[in-house]
C-alpha cells in the first residue's frame, strides 16, 4: 500500500505541471486590448492562430506572442489569438512573463496568403513552455 501511495505521488509530481489542450471551438478570444499588432485582416496576409493550453503550470501568467521579434499579443490560459501576418517567411515565438518567466521559444513558418496556420502554446511535464504547430481542432 505504501509503495502504491509513493508511486501515485511521484506520478502526480511528474505530470502535475503538464497542460491540457483546449479545443479551438472552446478557446476564448483574447481581449482586443491584448493585441498590439496584426489585428486587421489586410490583403496579402495569412491568419496565424495561436491558442494556449489550460493547466496548473502558468495559469496565472500571461504569455507574449512574438512575430519576427516584435511583441504582437498577450495570451492567457484557455485563450486564442488570431494574428493577420504578412505572407512569407516569419518567426513566431512565445515567452512567459512574471513569475513564470522563461526562455523565448520560436519556430520559423512560411505563410501563404489567406491560408491559416495554427500554433499551440503548452507546458510539458517539466513545466517548460513549448510552441507546437497544430491543426484547427
Amino acid at each position: 500500500m505504501r509503495a502504491w501511495i509513493l508511486g501515485t505521488a511521484a506520478l502526480a509530481l511528474l505530470t502535475g505541471c503538464a497542460s491540457t489542450p483546449v479545443p479551438l471551438a472552446e478557446a476564448r478570444p483574447i481581449p482586443p486590448t491584448e493585441q498590439r499588432l496584426f489585428a486587421d485582416p489586410l490583403p496579402m496576409t495569412a491568419p496565424v492562430i495561436v491558442r494556449r493550453d489550460l493547466g496548473a503550470g502558468g495559469r496565472a501568467c500571461a504569455t507574449t506572442i512574438f512575430v519576427d521579434g516584435e511583441a504582437a499579443a498577450w495570451i492567457n490560459a484557455g485563450e486564442v489569438a488570431t494574428l493577420h501576418v504578412p505572407a512569407g517567411e516569419v518567426i513566431v515565438g512565445a515567452e512567459a512573463s512574471g513569475i513564470c518567466a522563461g526562455a523565448l521559444i520560436e519556430q520559423a513558418v512560411t505563410l501563404t496568403q489567406g491560408r491559416p496556420v495554427y500554433f499551440r502554446i503548452a507546458r510539458d511535464e517539466g513545466n517548460s513552455l513549448r510552441l507546437y504547430r497544430t491543426t484547427a481542432r
